[in-house]
């Protein structure tokens, strides 16, 4: 049995409560069908990838990035932004 992060199994959740195949939600957002698919298997998605999946199922921005681990709880969305610029 394989390890999902938290992140993975959330677009996962989504993914099937649409019946979204990963090429459609891949489309959808804004990304590679190989993003998506790279995310899915180690839950580690880029800062962008991870608010393109959350915006695509309408969450929010700081929810996201905390569930995939690129903002700690303790931290500010304008924290992370300043780091990715």
């Amino acid at each position: 049995m394989t390890h999902q992060s938290t992140f993975a199994q959330l677009v996962v959740a989504e993914m099937g409560s649409r019946h979204w195949s990963n090429q459609v939600t891949a489309e959808a957002a804004g990304i590679s069908h190989a993003t998506l698919t790279r995310v899915l298997k180690n839950g580690r998605p880029s800062f962008e990838t991870c608010l393109a999946l959350g915006r695509l199922f309408s969450k929010p921005d700081l929810y996201v990035l905390r569930l995939a681990g690129l903002l700690a709880a303790d931290e500010s969305l304008a924290v992370a932004s300043v780091e990715t610029t």
